[in-house]
């Protein structure tokens, strides 16, 4: 966007430097702001734009070339191609210089030439324009020289006056904070973590003190040699050492925390132990890869490889590999959404969209086995219908579940007396259960066409068993109500004929 920006500008600049068509006014050459000076750091590269005017009054061939001071910085020049332009036209000439990755700090003078030979004429022109390149490099002769910390002055008496004095004050001041962190806020953490019951904070710094020091130390060592008067090469070598090194334990660091945050989710509550082991193992070796591509990726930038073009190819080649997997693929996460998330646990009783009573027997990583204990038949059920449709999960958050029976008595019964008959086989059975707002209760459902509707809701902790129960509820209940001359309604009609002799004679 800024480069357009630039464009604009320059041709704007030229309709408005631009003289009438008959006048011969040679080449003129317009920078895209003045004074042209642009400050970058060594091993980047930056460009300079100038817009060209030809006021001759014939086309001319431009070619540029640049000037600068030979190994004073500059790798690299890249020049736009030459240029032919019309009388009155305009054109514009982009000039890009790469610096050395090893430059020391650098003010320089580029200057470019345009070599403009007349189409018609054969006439040569020369014109010339300079940019001021300033390279600010960390390896400056005395930028951080003899200084502790590389920021204070070195003010120590000899022999420590020297690079190496203020090395070595910098050196134990890491030392010392290495120290610092290993008896005073690593103690303080683990005091917190524990207080406020943050043991997975607490393991995690316990488990990675031995590389936070190394990391702090390794910080230290590398980055201290630039108090010292050495050959920048050198530093630079040392430096790239230093990061490859701290990538390498920032990444286990990382991998701790992962492992740690693994860890406690899985040690939570009562959980299938071989099941939890297979999917703590799985999502343990898939962050182990994610986390090995980002530090290969974190070192070969570091080394100067540009990954864009594996990275766009991997990018297309995975959504391709997504497109013809995409079942397999979609079942295989919602498996594993099954075994993290647990909606539901192996051995838990769940009932289907169907309305089927089912017990969870295996979850795999495509699809999920249940039994049906109604029909004792086997299901073998898709993970991803498991994950997007509605299953209950009777197990949850407790195995009780409500169960009704529903029963009928006469018009003319006492309704008393069937509530206390219902209530009365409910509090026989063994399996009903008593207390925590659970005990049996009966509702006078309706009046219905031919009976006084009645419905036992009673509370049960074995859902297979329900069928049962409620068999025995009514068997129960029968008794009862033979017991106690309470008759059980069925469907009748009262039919009255029309004795009148004049329909009949009709």
């Amino acid at each position: 966007m800024r480069r357009v920006l630039l464009v604009l500008v320059l041709i704007i600049l030229l309709t408005v430097a631009m003289p009438s068509a008959d006048a011969d006014d040679g080449i003129n050459v317009i920078p895209a702001q003045s004074p042209y000076e642009k400050m970058v750091s060594p091993g980047e590269q930056t460009s300079f734009m100038f817009g060209i005017y030809n006021g001759l009054n014939e086309s001319v061939f431009v070619t540029p070339r640049v000037t600068y001071p030979l190994d004073q910085g500059i790798d690299d020049v890249i020049m736009s191609d030459m240029l032919v332009i019309g009388p009155g036209g305009t054109g514009i000439v982009n000039m890009t210089l790469v610096t050395n990755y090893y430059s020391v700090s650098r003010d320089l003078i580029v200057t470019l030439h345009l070599n403009c030979t007349g189409a018609v004429s054969g006439e040569m022109l020369e014109n010339t324009t300079s940019v001021r390149l300033i390279i600010d490099s960390q390896f400056g002769p005395g930028a951080n020289q003899n200084k502790i910390f590389g920021i204070w002055d070195n003010s120590l008496p000899s022999p420590f006056d020297g690079n190496w004095g203020a090395y070595l004050v910098t050196i134990l001041g890491w030392l010392g904070i290495a120290a610092l962190v290993v008896y005073a806020i690593e103690p303080l953490v683990v005091r917190v973590t524990t207080r406020f019951r943050l043991a997975l904070i607490g393991s995690w710094v316990a488990r990675t003190r031995a590389t936070m020091v190394t990391a702090i130390l390794v910080t230290g060592f590398f980055n201290s040699t630039r108090i010292l008067d050495i050959d920048q090469r050198l530093y630079a070598s040392i430096i790239l050492i230093g990061d490859i090194i701290l990538i390498l334990l920032i990444s286990w660091m990382v991998y701790c925390l992962y492992d740690e945050l693994l860890n406690w989710y899985f040690a939570r509550g009562q959980r299938e132990k071989d099941r939890d082991r297979v999917a703590h193992s799985l999502v343990l070796n898939m962050g182990k890869i994610m986390i090995s591509v980002v530090v290969v990726a974190a070192l070969f930038n570091e080394l100067g490889y540009n990954l864009t073009g594996f990275w766009a190819t991997a990018g297309l080649a995975g959504l391709v590999i997504g497109l013809a997997m995409q079942d397999t693929l979609s079942n295989f996460f919602s498996g594993l959404y099954l075994m993290i998330g647990r909606p539901f646990k192996i051995g838990d009783l769940v009932e289907t969209p169907d309305g089927v009573f089912c017990e969870v027997m295996n979850i795999g990583f495509r699809n999920t086995t249940l039994y049906n204990i109604t029909d004792a038949e086997f299901f073998i059920i898709p993970n991803n219908q498991m994950a997007n449709n509605k299953v209950v999960n009777m197990h949850k958050p407790d195995p009780n579940v409500k169960i009704c029976v529903t029963v009928g008595v006469t018009y003319g019964s006492d309704v008393a007396e069937v509530r206390a008959c219902l209530l009365e086989a409910a509090s026989e059975h063994s399996k009903v259960l008593h207390g925590q707002d659970m005990d049996p209760f009966v509702r006078f459902a309706q009046f219905g066409e031919s009976s006084l509707n009645f419905e036992l809701w009673v509370w049960i902790d074995d859902i297979p068993d329900r069928w049962d129960i409620m068999s025995d509820l009514r068997l129960r209940i029968d008794e009862l109500f033979r017991a106690n001359d309470i008759e059980i309604a069925f469907p009748q009609r009262t039919v009255w004929f029309n004795q009148d002799p004049r329909r009949i004679d009709a």
